[in-house]
């Protein structure tokens, strides 16, 4: 196994240790992709495992994307084999399974924005408030007892208004045949939780199962990987628990603290630590790790760095926010001219976005390119939710709430008054809004007139056309002939004037999406058809947005949670302020809160290779008023003999600057 040589001995024994449980606790910077690619290619081409008996799981699509890269590369082939997100495979398994549930296998999967429009509807049938029961509340409440794996009954103990939400919510979405996305987690544990002889076929299906990031798990998230796990126990989860900053998503460090206590049978539980770190100077190695040795509840680990020597962090005060953002504008052009470090390898990491605000100003007026990661999304712009919405209703005829988003787009003269009692009829006939355009058309007392049913019949006439369509040729195909048809571009001229070249722009966008999508299954040898283009959609715009930080030559200024996985020449973080780092929220929180802090940090600081910044500032603007700060406690975690003060200069340095002065 020649590709063996490329490791060095703690991911060696991390790869060739195949059976029973394992836990790999890999720092920042240890090279963790490489053992679990590695690990991946030993099972297949030195134990001769079938592809189709191993399943590793990742939390993102651009992980899953660039582990089946790596291992095609050095296989040239991933046929069968199963990479993909915790989401993704709650997809493959309910297309398998949802029928036990009751559903049919052509579900939807309801987005952020469905949700809430669902949630809308079902508070006006239970006549509440919207203000006392908002609907994003009452969706982060819903997310929340999902994550938790509670049904409505369980998860309105202490609010009966709330259960009865949660309920309805449940119904309407089988009703619909829809799923949102914790489904994708909940129903596939709920179902092998109850149903003996499924969790049985998947356990043994799997004799293999790999998931990254174990610290950001949730409970469902383990509890899944656990009833999957059952038959083979070959479980190894790779992570590290001083990166766990996901809480407020749900994420339980404590998953991956009690690994051995949860999968501890027959087999003793195995840990190994990947103890060379390849990214940072041993400067900021030890900085972040003399910082992180402060929380109590971690795995101790001992780490060395591959990197030799390194300049110290540097640190400054600032009066305030705008001088502070200046000084960082200054280092960054510097390095871009003295240092030749491009633009996109430097980062500015703030803990909060009301930060970024202060940092666009100042940038714009240096003129350094910049871009904040996180902005507004392609698929959340209205013209790119209304084309979704007919595809949902093509592809799956009873999901109502697309109907109901795109019946009269472009117009066809169906108002708001014929949409009502169109939708009164449905509910008398407990039809789908689609399935009851036929029952309408045969009946004679109907209050809607001839004309106007008629217009509803040339609708669902589209909508069958054109399920027929997706199945005949190539969604990119189809979508140019349907665009065409529905005289999209003419809408758009009709609505947005002198917008409407933007707007018919996004049509030609998502049509080179398709074709995106289209080349991307080919290469990984899926069927590409309207239902993986949808799954592909609604997996991808749940993921973290803008992934092209090195290619796109400008300053990426994000928050902290959005750097996880980055890394970067340089690097700075300002407001390393009590109140800010740590937060003012996780304060009150207690030790627990503080320790999330100290691992948000921790993450910052590990994402620089040669250069860290920290600095903060005197006065700080909250909420409109000038607010004296004090610097964190966190500063004092980090040992003085590795940090430089802002002014501090060595002798070297002072010679480079008097040479530059004569030269």
């Amino acid at each position: 196994m020649q590709f063996l040589n490329d490791l060095n001995p703690y991911q060696k024994e991390a790869v060739t240790t195949t059976e029973g449980p394992l836990l790999v606790l890999a720092g920042a910077g240890s090279g963790k992709t490489k053992v679990i690619t590695y690990r991946l290619i030993y099972l297949l081409k030195k134990l001769h495992i079938p592809a189709k008996r191993i399943l590793a799981v990742t939390f993102t699509n651009k992980a899953a994307n660039e582990m089946r890269e790596r291992i095609k590369a050095l296989t040239g082939n991933i046929k069968d084999l199963s990479i993909s997100t915790f989401h993704a495979f709650g997809v493959h398994f309910l297309k398998e399974e949802i029928k036990v549930l009751g559903y049919m296998p052509k579900f939807s999967i309801y987005s952020d924005k469905d949700t809430l429009e669902l949630l809308h509807s079902i508070l006006i049938d239970l006549k509440l408030d919207a203000e006392k029961y908002p609907p994003r509340l009452m969706a982060y409440l819903i997310s929340k007892a999902k994550n938790k794996l509670l049904f409505p009954e369980q998860a309105g103990l202490e609010d009966p208004v709330f259960r009865d939400i949660y309920r309805l919510y449940q119904e309407q979405l089988r009703v619909l045949n829809a799923v949102d996305f914790d489904d994708l987690i909940f129903l596939p544990v709920k179902i092998l939780q109850s149903h003996s002889e499924i969790q049985q076929k998947w356990s043994q299906r799997f004799q293999y199962i790999m998931v990254d990031e174990y610290q950001d798990t949730n409970h469902s998230q383990y509890i899944l990987i656990r009833l999957l796990s059952q038959f083979h126990n070959n479980i190894c989860v790779v992570g590290d628990d001083d990166q766990s900053i996901y809480a407020f998503r749900g994420a339980d460090f404590h998953n991956i603290l009690s690994f051995e206590k949860h999968f501890k049978k027959d087999d003793p539980v195995k840990i190994i630590t990947l103890k060379i770190n390849y990214r940072s100077t041993p400067i900021i190695l030890e900085a972040a790790y003399a910082l992180i040795s402060h929380n109590s509840k971690r795995h101790a680990k001992s780490v060395e760095t591959f990197l030799k020597d390194g300049e110290k962090i540097n640190l400054f005060e600032t009066m305030e926010a705008r001088e502070e953002a200046e000084i960082i504008a200054d280092e960054i052009f510097n390095g871009r001219i003295e240092g030749k470090v491009p633009y996109h390898d430097h980062a500015v990491l703030c803990r909060t976005n009301t930060q970024m605000r202060t940092f666009e100003e100042v940038f714009r007026q240096k003129n350094i390119p910049y871009r904040l990661i996180g902005g507004f999304s392609f698929f959340d712009r209205k013209e790119v939710k209304d084309l979704i919405a007919y595809l949902k209703l093509i592809y799956n005829p009873l999901d109502n709430l697309s109907f109901l988003r795109i019946v009269n787009f472009p117009k066809r003269g169906i108002g708001d008054t014929t949409l009502e009692k169109f939708k009164n009829f449905a509910f008398a006939h407990d039809l789908s809004f689609l399935g009851a355009v036929d029952s309408l058309a045969h009946k004679t007392d109907s209050d809607l007139s001839k004309p106007l049913i008629h217009k509803f019949e040339l609708f669902k006439e589209l909508i069958e056309k054109y399920e027929k369509r997706f199945q005949e040729s190539k969604v990119s195909e189809v979508l140019v002939e349907f665009f065409q048809e529905i005289e999209l571009e003419k809408e758009f001229e009709r609505i947005y004037k002198d917008e409407a070249p933007f707007r018919i722009k996004v049509i030609g966008d998502f049509i080179d999406y398709a074709k995106n999508y289209e080349s991307y299954a080919k290469k990984n040898d899926e069927l590409a058809n309207l239902e993986g283009f949808l799954k592909n959609m609604s997996l991808l715009n749940q993921d973290t947005k803008d992934d092209d930080e090195e290619t796109n030559h400008k300053v990426p200024i994000m928050t902290i949670h959005a750097s996880k996985g980055l890394e970067f020449h340089t690097v700075f973080i300002p407001g390393f302020e009590e109140g800010n780092i740590p937060h003012d929220r996780s304060i009150k929180e207690g030790p627990a809160g503080i320790e999330e802090e100290r691992r948000l940090a921790y993450v910052a600081m590990t994402r620089a290779k040669k250069r860290l910044f920290i600095s903060h500032v005197s006065m700080r603007k909250i909420f409109g008023t000038e607010t004296e700060r004090i610097p964190s406690k966190f500063l004092k975690e980090i040992p003085k003999h590795l940090v430089a003060d802002r002014d501090e200069k060595t002798e070297d340095e002072h010679l480079a600057d008097l040479k530059k002065m004569f030269a």
